[in-house]
């Protein structure tokens, strides 16, 4: 059975191909158009890639499930309207509008992709995606699910018990107590683009002092009994239109002083502000992860959702417990939802065998004869090479900078060594090298390690499975000084483990790394510019190679300097 999962309407728009139980391909629309999340963008060239990648015709399809249901929720939008009348008045023309976008997704794609009339069209509410996206792909038969995020039809937070082929939802929480759109007010208040730059108010977090304002963050969002939380809207605009004014209200700059100016990069005060926002939504986390282990029993947690790509919170999360073991499928944010719907309908109407995922490299890969047909057309010079992972690991540890491209791309927010550029941890200055000449991003952002999965406990504390780069831990106080390039402020590490038996090529490339030099992880990021998506095509990878400041490319078999 071919099902096709789709993520539309709003942003993070993808694709995802699962037949008889297995997924095959799954990408986001923004590598294909070049438009980072890809907004309210039909997965067109997503959806053609995935059945490509099957070997399908549009007429193979069975079935075809969209990751949000449109009658679900209605009357509590209308009624939230109501609530926040007159400046809520604006909510009800917006929610009509993507309730009816939503509702068309079936004759839209049949328009789009020219649908067989037999294919089924079936609708999979947008956290049931997310919870299914996490526990189908992950190794427990048992397990609680927790999904954060912005909103989905109209819950924001819920809690399910799987078992077997079975999810079950225990209890959600709705707008507007939106710890999602809570975390994206702050991100633009300290002059960031919300639902794209909370991952860097992450990483400035680091730099900041959590005590600062603690107490008022206690208040802004404040816990209750049996995993509840509540927040403080009058700091909020979101409850009145979804934040298309302003996400973050007149208190918060009455409180906190005046916001960042887009163009400034944010200093001391704005840190603080993050450090202590990240601290209270860790502690929002845990209270939540608590009730449902105490409500639950189950000794396994799944995580998804916007929320769940926080990989400090993860990370920390994993260490302290209650629940032993934790997965977050690395597509955790709304792409990942036409996985989830797909997964959903494939093993929960279906009942296709599961399998565990281990790694996101679902995405469009090219040949050999392909890669040198675009090399030869640029009429770029280069040369062929016996071993890729041989020739990297000697210019790194040259101290060159390289861009990796290998194989299927990954599907998700993170390169994962396939779609990578890759630097020497050791030398104190990479980051600022890479910063400055090659992704042109914040200071304070921090870049992680790809390490051996078998050393990965002599370099970090406690965590040795972290196959998305989506937990951050501590890098050992006796190592830090050694690999000072990824290691942020606070001496963590966003760790990515490499399995030999998952990615061989990539595996060999360390492996060659640390015969030279002692080392056993290197410094990985992704392969694009800033404000750019992660490079797709041989083309899209030359054209960044000459563009910015990287030393070397190695595409396929094929090394390009220049």
């Amino acid at each position: 059975m071919n099902i096709l999962g789709i993520n539309w309407g709003a942003h993070d728009s993808a694709a995802a191909l699962v037949q008889d139980g297995r997924v095959i391909a799954a990408a986001e629309e923004e590598r294909f158009n070049r438009i980072k999340h890809a907004p309210y963008a039909y997965p067109l060239r997503a959806a053609r890639y995935c059945l490509q990648e099957a070997g399908l015709d549009i007429k193979d399809l069975d079935e075809i499930v969209f990751s949000f249901h449109p009658t679900l929720g209605l009357g509590a939008s209308l009624g939230h309207a109501l609530r926040f009348f007159p400046r809520g008045a604006f909510f009800i023309l917006a929610e009509s509008v993507r309730r009816a976008w939503y509702a068309g997704s079936g004759l839209y794609s049949e328009y789009m992709l020219h649908l067989d009339r037999r294919t089924r069209r079936h609708w999979v509410d947008h956290h049931l995606a997310h919870a299914a996206s996490a526990y189908f792909a992950s190794p427990f038969d048992r397990a609680a699910i927790l999904v954060v995020d912005g909103v989905g039809e109209w819950p924001v937070t819920t809690f399910y018990r799987a078992e077997g082929f079975q999810i079950k939802r225990l209890r959600s929480f709705s707008l507007p107590h939106s710890i999602g759109f809570c975390y994206s007010a702050f991100t633009e208040y300290m002059g960031m683009e919300p639902f794209d730059a909370e991952y860097k108010v992450m990483g400035l977090a680091a730099y900041g002092d959590p005590a600062r304002h603690r107490a008022l963050f206690r208040q802004i969002i404040q816990l209750e009994p049996e995993g509840r939380y509540r927040l403080d809207l009058s700091f909020f605009n979101f409850q009145y239109d979804y934040g298309r004014e302003q996400w973050y209200g007149p208190r918060m700059v009455e409180v906190f002083g005046p916001p960042c100016p887009p163009d400034e990069l944010p200093g001391p005060r704005y840190a603080d502000i993050a450090a202590s926002l990240q601290e209270r939504v860790e502690e929002v986390i845990f209270h939540m992860a608590d009730w449902l282990y105490q409500t639950t029993g189950l000794p396994n947690l799944c995580m998804a959702g916007g929320v769940a790509l926080n990989s400090v919170a993860n990370g920390k999360l994993w260490r302290r417990g209650p629940f032993q073991r934790l997965y977050v499928q690395g597509a955790a944010h709304d792409a990942g939802c036409a996985l989830g719907a797909a997964l959903y309908r494939a093993h929960a109407v279906h009942r296709f065998p599961r399998q565990e995922m281990r790694h996101l490299y679902y995405g469009p890969g090219y040949s050999t004869d392909e890669v040198e047909r675009v090399l030869k057309a640029s009429r770029m010079p280069y040369q062929v090479v016996d071993d890729p992972a041989e020739m990297a690991a000697q210019r790194l540890a040259a101290n060159q900078i390289v861009g990796w491209f290998q194989g299927r791309m990954e599907f998700g927010p993170r390169a994962l060594g396939n779609r990578s550029i890759l630097a020497d941890p050791r030398q104190l200055d990479m980051k600022d090298r890479i910063n400055a000449a090659i992704k042109f991003r914040e200071p304070f952002r921090p870049f992680a390690p790809s390490v051996l999965a078998e050393r990965s406990r002599d370099y970090f504390v406690e965590i040795d499975d972290s196959p998305f780069m989506i937990l951050v831990t501590d890098v050992r106080p006796e190592r830090r000084a050694l690999v000072p390039a990824i290691t942020h402020a606070d001496g963590t590490g966003r760790l990515h483990t490499v399995e030999r038996q998952v990615n061989p090529l990539y595996w060999r490339l360390i492996h060659r790394f640390e015969e030279l030099t002692g080392v056993p992880l290197v410094l990985n990021t992704s392969f694009n510019v800033r404000g750019q998506p992660i490079v797709n095509t041989p083309s899209e990878a030359l054209a960044t190679f000459y563009t910015s400041g990287l030393d070397v490319l190695i595409m396929d078999r094929f090394l390009v300097e220049k």
